[in-house]
């Protein structure tokens, strides 16, 4: 960014209204604060805060809102952009000049203030204006008349004889129009003032950025699909086959366009899944939520076939690496036992399991390529060699893509996890499920209050390195006991051929939420 004499002129202070002029009707439609909505993987509130550091601000005072959580949770201390935040709660009565007044700032000085639901599309290039003894403000002609952006190089001074509300419709006129300012004229801001804001702003950006199609590290893009520029496309993003995007399309990270989607002019937010053939024009996404532009109207969707809300694939760094570790050292166990079973298919039909959602209604479910594990009739033991072939090391390929802790609940189908008691299903609507816990180890079938507990127990340990890999080290040592220990090849897979197996379900859904 080129700031010229800017930064000079300025004290390195900057004053940040997170609720301000701007942010009014829809500034919580799609479930969380507009400045907070991603446009690019960045937020107008990021957007805002990188504007302010690269102007020279290295303190700046951020104004909050009914929002203020969301918004202190996002910004943290400002570390992570070379700057010093502080917060300070903002009356919407309040005046703002009663409010710089708290902040107790000189007068002489020169601050930036900033509104974050109005954000310059291009970097500040406000130069320092001698003759603008009170201010220099930003603003845009729409047509019409020139409008404020919210944002401006003020004195403290000036601000502190503002005796007007920042969602004071007048105080606009004060800060363009008042003797001694010195406007300078940019392009309309991106704004979040409506979803129709939010749309365009995005429909801009894509204009501006520097390749047509733009897509990050780690997707995923059949060879079927089809893009039109101008597109961007968020870090792990799934496209499948069919599917058409573009133009205008600004999909999120961790999303997944299902088979045959078509969409057009459009957002869809960070893990959001569309459905097959669904086609989209003129919309915002968020998960179950969906806003029609033309129609003004934001609907929450309750067919998990057609949007539903992803669990982010992020995993614990170290749950990966132990599972990417273990499958390369198990390599010949698992050959090893495989031989000793031979005529055992590679894998079972694929599985669904559930994914935690946090404390959010319900788990959603992933789509993988094992068996599920199934208590045992009688006082059979349960086959430890089986369980490492069907389950285990087939499992450790999802360890590392995160759908699957080694120590939690064990996986369950579906309609098995429908089938439980409400403050079971809880339980597997907050964790994810593991491949290993106690109940697996037992040697003899666990009844269902048994199986429970050792669900709950497995909660409780996984986030203890040392209890998963105590319980790992006694789980592969019963493995290689059982598998010293078996029968001939094929009676151990005949066995428990139907039980095994008889808690699978199939889907044709590769990754979609219940």
């Amino acid at each position: 960014m080129t700031t010229s004499n800017a930064a000079t002129t300025a004290s390195g202070i900057g004053i940040l209204l997170t609720a301000g002029p701007a942010a009014k009707t829809d500034d919580a439609a799609l479930g969380i604060p507009a400045i907070l909505l991603p446009l690019q993987e960045r937020s107008l509130l990021q957007r805002a805060l990188e504007h302010l550091v690269r102007s020279g601000c290295r303190h700046i005072h951020v104004a909050l809102g009914d929002a203020a959580a969301p918004v202190k949770d996002f910004l943290h201390t400002g570390e992570r952009w070379g700057c010093r935040v502080s917060y300070h709660y903002l009356d919407p009565r309040e005046s703002l000049g009663r409010f710089v007044r708290r902040l107790g700032l000189a007068p002489q000085q020169r601050y930036w203030l900033a509104d974050a639901a109005q954000v310059p599309l291009e970097p500040l290039r406000v130069l320092a204006d001698p003759a603008a003894a009170a201010g220099q403000p930003l603003c845009w002609n729409d047509g019409r008349q020139q409008r404020w952006t919210g944002w401006g190089l003020y004195t403290g001074t000036f601000l502190m004889t503002c005796e007007m509300a920042p969602a004071d419709e007048s105080l606009a006129a004060l800060m363009t129009k008042a003797g001694e300012m010195s406007p300078h004229t940019i392009e309309r801001p991106l704004s979040v003032a409506t979803l129709a804001d939010l749309l365009d702003g995005s429909r801009r950006l894509l204009a501006a950025q520097a390749n047509p199609v733009m897509i990050s590290r780690n997707c995923q893009i059949h060879p079927e699909a089809r893009l039109f520029a101008p597109v961007f496309v968020g870090a792990h993003v799934k496209v499948g086959a069919g599917a058409v995007v573009g133009p205008n399309v600004a999909i999120g990270s961790g999303a997944f366009i299902d088979q045959g989607a078509h969409l057009r002019h459009t957002v869809v937010m960070p893990d959001t899944y569309v459905g097959k053939e669904l086609d989209m024009h003129g919309i915002i996404v968020r998960g179950r939520l969906l806003a029609n532009i033309a129609l003004n109207v934001v609907t929450e969707v309750p067919d998990p076939n057609l949007l539903a809300e992803l669990a982010p694939d992020g995993q614990v760094p170290a749950q990966g690496l132990l599972g990417g570790a273990l499958r390369l050292a198990l390599a010949p166990l698992y050959w090893a036992s495989r031989w000793q079973m031979r005529g055992m298919s590679r894998y079972e039909p694929s599985a669904a399991i559930p994914l935690p959602r946090g404390l959010q209604s319900e788990p959603g479910q992933v789509q993988v390529g094992m068996a599920l594990p199934e208590a045992r009739p009688g006082n059979l033991p349960p086959r430890l060699g089986e369980h490492f072939c069907r389950t285990f090391y087939p499992g450790l390929r999802e360890v590392m893509r995160g759908h699957l802790q080694l120590v939690g609940p064990t996986p369950r189908g579906l309609h098995a996890v429908r089938r439980l008691p409400p403050e079971w299903r809880d339980l597997y609507a907050e964790y994810r499920c593991g491949l290993l816990n106690e109940g697996l180890l037992q040697q003899a079938a666990a009844n269902q209050e048994d199986q429970f507990a050792s669900d709950a127990l497995a909660c409780a340990s996984q986030d203890d390195p040392r209890a998963t890999l105590k319980l790992l080290r006694r789980y592969l040592g019963l493995v290689l006991r059982d598998l010293c220990h078996a029968g001939p090849a094929g009676r151990t897979h005949s066995a428990a051929s139907a039980s095994v197996g008889a808690n699978v379900e199939n889907t044709s859904i590769t990754h979609r939420p219940i």
